[in-house]
């Protein structure tokens, strides 16, 4: 991953693997996110995983605290992508463009 930012473009967007993902979460739910290394820009996240919910506030928080972004995949329920748009997500990937665009544009956006 060091090769591959140090050759890449500055604005080249890169993301956690599923289980650096995990130990973001984990570490940043035992008070230990802060102090850890992140090369990555950010986190693209299910809702939920093995039963663990990721949909939460603190956790959007403690991702835009360490000036990375989230995406939540893969939602195609209008009101987990309205979840997710009022939790901060700074984007959604989805199944269903259509319904998304058109929930956005019925919150304003």
């Amino acid at each position: 991953m060091d090769y591959f930012l140090s050759i890449a473009p500055e604005n080249t967007v890169t993301s956690f693997d599923m289980s650096t993902a995990t130990s973001f979460v984990i570490a940043n739910y035992a008070g230990y996110g802060l102090f850890m290394n992140y090369p990555n820009n950010g986190l693209q996240l299910p809702m939920s995983q093995k039963g663990i919910p990721l949909d939460l506030e603190y956790l959007v928080y403690k991702i835009h605290k360490n000036n990375m972004f989230l995406h939540y995949w893969t939602i195609n329920d209008v009101d987990d992508m309205r979840k997710c748009i009022e939790l901060g997500a700074d984007g959604i990937i989805t199944d269903r463009p259509d319904l998304l665009i058109q929930l956005l544009d019925e919150m304003g956006y």
